[in-house]
């Protein structure tokens, strides 16, 4: 039966788009997509078959196994990484994805007494820690205090994209500070699993090289329209999200006002609680294809 649900949602990803759903009512939106610039590709040509194929949830009926590892302070402490705190996020991630049947288990918590790796520089403490504490085919998880030198990147954790292709090595790591998986502050957490498994920003443009025709506002990098006309090309490439300018612009380039999307996980926002249908989508896809290899 597995095996005929992952044939079913192959398929069904694999579809030429017939129709495209809109966000609300405006312009026809095209059927067809240019490809994704490398910059933000994802993986070949995943994108423009993922947006709009599916309009309900799938059942993948897949378990991701997560390691944690938790770098101990001075005292030998794991501060706010303790294990209730481990065992609360992961149940939220449960709680999450329980509706595309996916569910995370903690296989295990490894507690590392170098606290100099509690203050974790980027270019340096990554390639030290992963080094030595890693663990295959998994999600591994590393619970510091802080995190510097993340430029580009974002504060309080990141991750990698999934592998562009079989030829490139994928990364299975997430680094989050501490702090972060308390209930109440699970945003970022599940800000950094949607990028695991290949969402973009809201406010993340696919296609910069690409002209639209009105252009943006000044400084606003997503050229996608309020109207969603251009959301296939433009924007994270889903239609379900809306335009986000991410600053502080009113209206887009045809003088549509904004609604920012202030509750999507995927946006810049504190007060985030869920991801769209199409993100579901596109995450179930990266499941079952470019990290297919996670146990």
């Amino acid at each position: 039966m597995k095996k005929f649900v992952l044939i079913a949602l192959l398929f069904s990803f694999l579809v030429p788009l017939a129709q495209n759903t809109q966000k609300k009512p405006g312009p026809k939106k095209p059927n067809t997509a240019p490809s994704v610039s490398q910059s933000k590709q994802i993986s070949n040509n995943h994108t423009q078959n993922l947006v709009t194929t599916l309009t309900h949830d799938t059942c993948l009926n897949r378990k991701f196994s997560i390691v944690f590892y938790v770098i101990l302070d001075s005292a030998g402490l794991p501060g706010q990484a303790n294990p209730g705190a481990i065992a609360q996020f992961v149940d939220t991630l449960n709680n999450r994805f329980r509706r595309i049947c996916v569910k995370f288990e903690s296989c295990s918590t490894v507690y590392i007494s170098n606290h100099s790796y509690a203050e974790w520089y980027r270019p340096t403490t990554d390639t030290i820690v992963t080094s030595q504490w890693h663990t295959d085919k998994t999600i591994n998880i590393y619970l510091v205090d802080s995190i510097y030198q993340n430029f580009p990147y974002e504060v309080q954790g990141y991750t990698y994209l999934p592998p562009s292709s079989p030829t490139v090595t994928p990364k299975d790591n997430i680094v989050l500070e501490k702090w972060q998986l308390l209930v109440n502050n699970c945003v970022i957490s599940l800000h950094h699993i949607g990028h695991f498994f290949g969402l973009l920003h809201t406010h993340d443009e696919i296609n910069p090289g690409l002209a639209a025709a009105p252009p943006p506002p000044p400084g606003v990098a997503s050229k996608e329209y309020v109207d969603g006309s251009n959301c296939l090309i433009h924007g994270d490439g889903l239609c379900d999200t809306e335009a986000d300018p991410l600053g502080g612009a009113v209206a887009d380039g045809k003088g549509d006002f904004y609604l920012k999307p202030v509750d999507n996980y995927m946006s810049f926002s504190s007060n985030s609680c869920r991801f769209t249908q199409q993100q579901y989508n596109r995450m179930a896809y990266i499941m079952i294809t470019a990290r297919r290899y996670l146990h």
